[in-house]
């Protein structure tokens, strides 16, 4: 019995390993694949240096405001969620809960639409152009591989 065991946990532990592997190979192509995507965008826009800092800039503070709502809307949605699952739910509460989630999506669709318009004046009309299509067909592509858009749960 204490063999087994052992052979057990080895096999588990070898398992665990490949697994972290693999795992780790996964994500340093994926790293990978995103920059060299990001380089391909910026040689076929032709973009300059200045437009280049301007679109890094105006980019790594739209993620980070995105990033900062999406925290804050996925805590408020737990908190529905778990509202709406006690057997005595306060209507009051999942009332509030509602009205901030719609805040929160409102304030998103603010800051998408504000980081259009701060990519069209940091593009010539010609650069976005090309920019909305790049854009749309990896819509289209969805997150998966071409297997349609990612769906959210709730």
């Amino acid at each position: 019995m204490n063999t087994r065991f052992k052979r057990i946990l080895i096999l588990g532990a070898a398992a665990m390993l490949l697994f972290s592997v693999t795992t780790a190979y996964a994500q340093e192509g994926g790293i990978k694949h995103k920059q060299q995507r990001k380089g391909n965008l910026i040689e076929e826009l032709g973009l300059t240096s200045e437009q280049q800092a301007q679109f890094k800039e105006q980019r790594g503070e739209h993620r980070r405001q995105m990033k900062e709502i999406h925290t804050v809307l996925q805590n408020k949605r737990l908190q529905l969620q778990e509202e709406l699952e006690k057997p005595a739910s306060d209507k009051n509460k999942i009332d509030a809960l509602a009205s901030e989630l719609k805040s929160l999506q409102a304030q998103l669709i603010d800051l998408r639409i504000g980081g259009i318009i701060q990519t069209k004046t940091i593009l010539t009309p010609e650069q976005f152009a090309k920019f909305k299509e790049k854009v749309s067909f990896r819509r289209k592509m969805g997150r998966r591989g071409g297997k349609g858009p990612a769906r959210r749960k709730f």
